[in-house]
């Protein structure tokens, strides 16, 4: 009769050694992940910094435009920051300040909210610059739905600004809309449009009667 094998030290020696290497396992499988953790956190504080410094599109710096406002003598900045664009008119620097660029056809348009304090006549003053070719070139001016033409002059190139007046009406002490569009289409770069102001005009006291 063949003797009994004694399975129970083989037993206990097998599940020591499985034991063994499952706590070896763990072990390093925990330091595996702590050090990629550190390694994260090291990396987080530059790749903050790095997105901080991403440049915003123009719009989304401004998705909101604010109603613009009299100043304490009664005039009315209308500035491109705060324009409505439509068609292929684009914000730009043109000699150093901010500016309306690439008015090319008839579907180009910036509109602008203001508060008018009291209805009346107001002077809008274009700050412009244009090439030669933008000679006798005409802007349609609206405010709500009044329009008028705006004859334009060459000014001598796109970084000589002149400024021109046209009279426009308010009908209301409220919110309005100026709209400036396009009624020339000219090829290329041929207009700059600084900025336009609302200036109340006085009445004349000499046309009224004693």
């Amino acid at each position: 009769m063949r003797p009994s094998l004694n399975w129970h030290p083989l037993l206990l020696i097998t599940s020591f050694a499985l034991a063994i290497a499952f706590a070896l396992g763990g072990w390093a499988l925990g330091r595996w992940r702590s050090r990629e953790h550190t390694e994260a956190a090291k990396l987080s504080p530059a790749r903050q910094s790095s997105q901080a410094h991403l440049p915003l599109p123009v719009e989304a710096k401004d998705t909101q435009k604010s109603i613009a406002t009299p100043n304490p003598e009664g005039s009315i900045l209308l500035e491109p920051s705060r324009a409505t664009l439509r068609g292929a008119v684009a914000r730009s620097l043109t000699a150093g300040e901010d500016a309306l660029v690439g008015w090319s056809s008839s579907q180009d348009s910036a509109a602008w909210q203001f508060r008018a304090p009291k209805p009346g006549f107001y002077s809008a003053e274009l700050t412009y610059a244009t090439t030669d070719a933008a000679a006798e070139a005409e802007l349609e001016l609206r405010v709500d739905d009044r329009k008028r033409l705006c004859s334009l002059r060459a000014s001598g190139g796109l970084e000589q600004f002149i400024t021109d007046k046209y009279p426009v009406a308010v009908s209301s002490s409220s919110v309005h809309q100026l709209t400036i569009q396009s009624h020339s289409d000219l090829p290329g770069q041929w207009l700059v449009l600084r900025s336009v102001r609302l200036i109340p005009t006085k009445p004349d006291k000499s046309a009224m009667p004693p």
